[in-house]
């Protein structure tokens, strides 16, 4: 459905560079990326809000890259959802059809249908600043959908929002896909947002695309140290591995640690919080890493705790429940044990050799 070919485009301190990239028929692909990695800028790109300095954009197989926005058949929807404020949520919704002269009763039809699908048939005779956060989306949406994009762009649609509306609108989202099977390009900051809604992830940074892949994929297997921390992985240690029979084992100074990964000589390990058990007692387990240290920190986040140990000099990770904080009695300076599983251990390759 979307391809880019080596898109690049620079501004003054900036470059979106060689970016190629495949969204097919169909897809909710996510964008993931921190402030400023450059995924606006490659949506403003393909909508065509901006020209490309090299490369090309195709849309169905056409080449648009120099096709003016309103040539291309896709629509937008902006974090702060741009409705006309002197328009009624309906007349918003039709926009679009009566700029393309569409007739009357079809305009009626049309949001009517949307209206009906995202929910909004109560509000469309009010005004913008009647609606909330969540409500404008929504209108926003149905705006974009109107005119029967080939494609639907998504700039952090739900970034204004309060987290329960954003939870609300993040189930809405899934249900429309499901039920038109749309081409979404969608770009958000948020890791849950991009776990939710992607089918596939691209994680960009400094106007580059550093890893594309299933969800699962990019935050269980990143593609280099970045792209772990960005993604949630607060475990991340450089040093060396070497096979050793079945396994491998890297070290980091006197840390050891066995992976399931074949990866030889200077390397990084990184070990997500969520993998990592925590007991105050040495189990039994069949769990290759088995580690011995003391709390150096209890972070509360959201609904759960962040537990960081030292091990060897290496302040490690693991997240738990209140109810099992408070049952286990942990707290800075409490011994304990984190016992993790190998092929949780994930291994890639790095450029220089740590310390040994």
């Amino acid at each position: 459905m979307l391809e880019l070919r080596s898109v690049t485009k620079r501004w003054p301190g900036f470059s979106l560079r060689d970016v190629s990239l495949h969204v097919r028929d169909g897809e909710f692909f996510v964008l993931l990326g921190p402030s400023g990695a450059g995924k606006s800028l490659l949506l403003e790109l393909v909508a065509g809000f901006h020209t490309v300095d090299s490369g090309e954009v195709l849309l169905g197989g056409r080449n648009v890259t120099h096709l003016p926005p309103e040539a291309r058949g896709v629509g937008f929807v902006y974090q702060d959802s741009m409705l006309f404020p002197h328009r009624t949520a309906r007349e918003n919704i039709a926009y679009g059809l009566r700029l393309r002269r569409q007739r009357p009763d079809r305009v009626r039809e049309t949001v009517q249908r949307l209206a009906a699908m995202l929910r909004i048939e109560g509000i469309l005779d009010r005004d913008p600043e009647q609606l909330s956060g969540g409500e404008k989306q929504r209108v926003s949406i149905a705006r974009a959908l109107a005119v029967e994009p080939q494609l639907l762009l998504m700039d952090e649609p739900l970034g204004a929002l309060d987290p329960l509306r954003q939870a609300g609108l993040r189930r809405e989202l899934k249900r429309l896909h499901r039920r038109t099977g749309l081409t979404v390009l969608h770009v958000t900051h948020d890791q849950a947002e991009a776990r939710e809604l992607g089918q596939r992830v691209g994680v960009m940074q400094a106007g580059r695309l550093l890893q594309v892949g299933q969800p699962a994929e990019v935050f269980e297997r990143p593609a280099d140290a970045f792209v772990a921390e960005f993604t949630g992985c607060r475990n991340i240690y450089e040093g060396l591995a070497r096979p050793d029979g079945d396994v491998t084992v890297f070290r980091s100074g006197a840390l050891r640690l066995v992976a399931t990964a074949r990866v030889v000589g200077p390397a990084r390990a990184a070990v997500r919080p969520e993998h990592i058990i925590i007991s105050t007692e040495p189990v039994t387990t069949s769990a290759r890493n088995q580690l011995a240290g003391r709390v150096a920190s209890v972070e509360q986040q959201g609904g759960v705790y962040a537990v960081t140990a030292e091990f060897e000099g290496h302040p490690m990770t693991s997240l738990i429940t209140a109810h099992s904080l408070e049952h286990l009695g942990i707290r800075p300076g409490s011994r304990v044990y984190f016992s993790f599983k190998a092929n949780s251990l994930h291994l890639m390759n790095a450029g220089e050799p740590a310390d040994d």
